[in-house]
C-alpha cells in the first residue's frame, strides 16, 4: 500500500518482522500473525507543496492543468526531494533538496512536475528496496491526496511495475480505524470484511506505456546522480552503493 498525504507512506504485509540496513520498519498488524512493513518518505506530498505556495500562485487544479504539455523539456531537468535530508532508502539527514538540469526554457509548470517525479523515484527506490529483501510485488494500492490528482497517479502506474489500485475514499486512515471499531463491536465478523464493505473500490489506475520506458531511462540517471549530492552533504551511507 503507498499512502500519499504530507509524507508519503509504504507499507507491506508479512508472516514475520523483517529487518534491512536501511531501516525498513516492522510492527505488528491489526491482524494476528500478520506484521506491517513500512518505510516513510516524509517530503513527499509536503515538497509539491511547498514548491506549489512558495513559487506558483496557482491552485492544484489550475497547475495541474499545466502539467505534462512539454516533455521534451523535461527530459534533463531532476528534483532531489530532500527538503528535510534523505529519507529513506539513502537516509541522510545532512542532504538537502535540489533541482539540476535547469535551463531558460523551464517555467513553474516544467519545475512542478519535476518535483512530482522527484517524488515518484523516491517511492520507485523504495519499492525496489522491498524486493530486496525478498517481497514480490505485483499489486499497489494507492490513498492518499494523490487519488485525487490524476496526473500524479498515472506517474505512479507508470512507474511501478505492477498493477495500482485506487482505493475510492482516500482517507483510508479514517476508515480504517472505523473498520476496527466496526469488528471490535461485532459489526463485522473480521477486518477484510469491514474493508471491503467500507471501502469497495479499487478501480485499476491506467498507465502510459509511451511514458513507462521514458521514466525507467530518467529513473536511471535520478539514480546515477543521487550518491554525487548526498556525497556533497557528508557521505554516502554504504547500503545505497
Amino acid at each position: 500500500m503507498l499512502s500519499t498525504g504530507t509524507a508519503w507512506v509504504l507499507m507491506a504485509v508479512a508472516s514475520a518482522p523483517i529487518f534491512s540496513a536501511s531501516r525498513l520498519s516492522p510492527g505488528p498488524h491489526i491482524v494476528d500473525g500478520l506484521w506491517g512493513i513500512m518505510a516513510s518518505l516524509s517530503a513527499a506530498g509536503s515538497a509539491f507543496d511547498w514548491f506549489r505556495s512558495n513559487f506558483t500562485g496557482e491552485g492544484y487544479a489550475g497547475l495541474e492543468e499545466g502539467l505534462g504539455r512539454s516533455r521534451d523539456r523535461l527530459k534533463d531537468l531532476f528534483f532531489y526531494p530532500m527538503l528535510n535530508g534523505a529519507q529513506f532508502p539513502s537516509v541522510n539527514p545532512k542532504a538537502r533538496a535540489a533541482f539540476i538540469g535547469l535551463g531558460f526554457e523551464h517555467g513553474k509548470y516544467e519545475l512542478a512536475e519535476a518535483v512530482m517525479e522527484g517524488v515518484v523515484f523516491q517511492m520507485r527506490a523504495a519499492m525496489d528496496e522491498y524486493r530486496k529483501n525478498g517481497f514480490a510485488i505485483t499489486r499497489l494500492r494507492l490513498t492518499g491526496g494523490a487519488v485525487r490528482s490524476p496526473y500524479w497517479a498515472r506517474m505512479i502506474a507508470s512507474n511501478v511495475a505492477c498493477e495500482v489500485q485506487a482505493l475510492s475514499e482516500p482517507d483510508s486512515a479514517c476508515i480504517g480505524a472505523a473498520a476496527i471499531a466496526g469488528v471490535g463491536l461485532g459489526l463485522f465478523p473480521d477486518h477484510g470484511s469491514a474493508v471491503r464493505d467500507m471501502n469497495p473500490g479499487l478501480p485499476v489506475v491506467p498507465w502510459e506505456g509511451g511514458l513507462r520506458d521514458a521514466y525507467a531511462e530518467k529513473f536511471d540517471r535520478y539514480t546515477e546522480g543521487l550518491p554525487a549530492l548526498l556525497s556533497f552533504y557528508g557521505g554516502v551511507p554504504p547500503y545505497t552503493s
